[in-house]
């Protein structure tokens, strides 16, 4: 009823009309609409790749490549993390530099890919040594820092201690290198 008292003001080609029109701004709309979903996916995309690109750029800033620990940026981090820490709550921290005695002369008789795995080796020997909450990186070279948390010097040396045991029952590769004259 409605439309045919439309239809008698206006005219049943206006009507006609009306309709087309109306059927290609649904048209329209829904093309537009579409695209504005596409956009937005894409974008959503590229968000997501940027921040995984984000991810392993933040992790090869604190990592050192070859062994999969700390560098020196981010266990010196630690560190300072762990000395206000303690300052705050009055308790000890402990920390150890290791260096791999006569890495130079197992590097130039063996070569660097046998030194490279002396090195993924020795954190092995690292991460089974030290506790679930003490910190470790490579400091550089051959060279290591243990950070030990609320642990008094003599603690922290028991931990030297079972790590010195653990490389000393290690078989590592390679030739036999000459150790320093005593």
């Amino acid at each position: 009823m409605f439309v045919a008292s439309i239809e008698s003001l206006i005219g049943s080609e206006s009507i006609i009309l009306m309709q087309s029109t109306l059927s290609q701004l649904s048209f329209i709309f829904i093309a537009q609409l579409t695209l504005f979903l596409i956009t937005t996916i894409s974008l959503l995309i590229l968000l997501w790749f940027l921040f995984q690109l984000y991810l392993i750029q933040f992790r090869n800033a604190l990592i050192d490549p070859l062994t999969g620990i700390y560098n020196r940026k981010a266990i010196f981090h630690e560190l300072k993390n762990e000395l206000r820490k303690s300052e705050r709550h009055n308790h000890s921290t402990s920390v150890a530099m290791i260096d791999i005695d006569f890495f130079k002369k197992y590097n130039d008789a063996n070569g660097h890919v046998e030194g490279d795995n002396l090195l993924i080796r020795f954190r092995r020997i690292l991460k089974n040594a030290v506790r679930e909450y003490d910190s470790f990186g490579r400091y550089g070279g051959e060279e290591f820092i243990l950070v030990f948390p609320e642990t008094k010097l003599k603690d922290a040396v028991k931990v030297c201690e079972r790590v010195r045991a653990f490389v000393e029952k290690t078989k590592f590769n390679g030739k036999k290198i000459c150790q320093a004259k005593k």
